[in-house]
């Protein structure tokens, strides 16, 4: 079956103490910074596929709330091989955007990448090679500061749980919700496109 006519983007996150850290992944394709990403296989909705992309691409075996974030962005068709199985006049997929909690949960990297960093807010934006994630990052750090973390996917999948009751939640996240801005200062590197580095067809 051919791969389903959109993207899922998944950022890792951990609580390490008082302070955040997001994982960032380095392609092994393209030799640069993402977040987990991944495409639907047969009859999946985005809510099925980030699961299970973020199982196999972190290699977890513990059960893992996901969150589903508002951003969204669209990607060219043309980069997608299976885009000949696709209904004609399909010209951009759309991406939908979700974080998975791994505090406490030890990731490993597939074959699909050659390393994993854990960083702080700042540094993980810096690093990340595309646009959109970026815009789920910071809505994700955001989100996180302003204790407002939606509620989680309902899925089957396996690596999904029910999370701690939101009091719980607010009290984990209290000490790291203060008035600084979320958004890093200093000079920015400027917005690029995914496609702007991309192979001529994305498996």
């Amino acid at each position: 079956m051919p791969r389903a006519p959109f993207q899922i983007l998944v950022v890792p996150f951990r609580h390490v103490g008082d302070q955040l850290e997001f994982a960032v992944l380095r392609r092994e394709d393209m030799n640069v910074w993402q977040a987990v990403a991944g495409g639907g296989e047969d009859n999946e909705t985005p809510e099925q596929a980030a699961p299970r992309e973020a199982t196999e691409e972190l290699g977890l075996d513990h059960p893992t709330p996901l969150y589903p974030l508002q951003t969204t962005a669209s990607v060219p068709a043309r980069f997608f091989a299976d885009r000949i199985h696709w209904p004609a006049g399909t010209y951009v997929v759309p991406e939908y955007s979700f974080a998975i909690d791994l505090t406490g949960i030890e990731a490993a990297i597939s074959h699909e990448h050659t390393a994993l960093e854990w960083r702080d807010y700042d540094t993980a934006h810096e690093v990340l090679r595309f646009d959109s994630n970026r815009t789920a990052l910071s809505e994700l750090h955001e989100r996180l500061l302003a204790i407002d973390l939606p509620h989680p996917v309902k899925s089957d999948r396996p690596c999904l749980l029910t999370p701690p009751p939101q009091d719980h939640v607010a009290r984990r996240y209290s000490a790291r919700a203060t008035s600084a801005s979320p958004w890093p200062s200093g000079p920015q590197t400027p917005a690029t496109a995914w496609w702007d580095s991309a192979p001529a067809t994305y498996a």
